[in-house]
């Protein structure tokens, strides 16, 4: 009777393993460059153990992205309990995570065909700044880390709130 129920139990683990992987959109992190918003505005979440200070700079960050000659790539949509940062659940959230030492953030974006339609951002709870939330930002825009030491997406530069010339330039190339 042991054997048989483990049998049927290996095989709903697996059905359920397959069915995950055929079915699941796809979300990868940080490696969807190039690729532009599929429609804009897009709304972002704080994820719900954001303080009051810290959804300020969310704030804050997006209406530096949105007062660029492109107008507004994002809107912040309040506050919303996340379960699963990564999990692609038709929400763009921001949330604090503990990632590896010397990481500032890490975007997840869900991708349909060539556009972004879902971005998740984990801000190392270590490391929640203005500059790194626009870098992420960034990365949920499409836009790569760059060589541009004065530029909010410089990879080196973990200060910068600058949108330079070098990121305009990789905008026009998306929108």
């Amino acid at each position: 009777m042991k054997k048989k129920i483990l049998s049927v139990t290996l095989i709903i683990v697996t059905i359920i393993s397959l069915f995950s992987l055929i079915f699941v959109p796809k979300v990868e992190a940080s490696t969807t460059y190039g690729f532009g918003l599929a429609s804009r505005p897009l709304t972002i979440y704080a994820g719900g153990e954001l303080s009051t200070s810290q959804i300020n700079i969310l704030k804050d960050a997006i209406n530096s992205w949105n007062s660029t000659r492109f107008g507004t790539f994002f809107v912040y949509g309040g506050v919303k309990r996340v379960y699963n940062p990564i999990k692609a659940d038709g929400w763009s959230t921001v949330t604090i995570g503990n990632l590896d030492v010397g990481v500032g953030g890490q975007t997840y974006t869900v991708t349909n065909g060539y556009s972004i339609v879902e971005a998740n951002i984990i801000i190392n709870s270590n490391n929640y700044t203005k500059s790194t939330v626009m870098h992420e930002l960034g990365h949920a825009l499409g836009l790569e880390d760059n060589h541009d030491t004065g530029s909010v997406m410089c990879f080196v530069n973990f200060n910068s709130v600058t949108i330079t010339q070098s990121d305009l330039n990789d905008l026009d190339t998306l929108y």
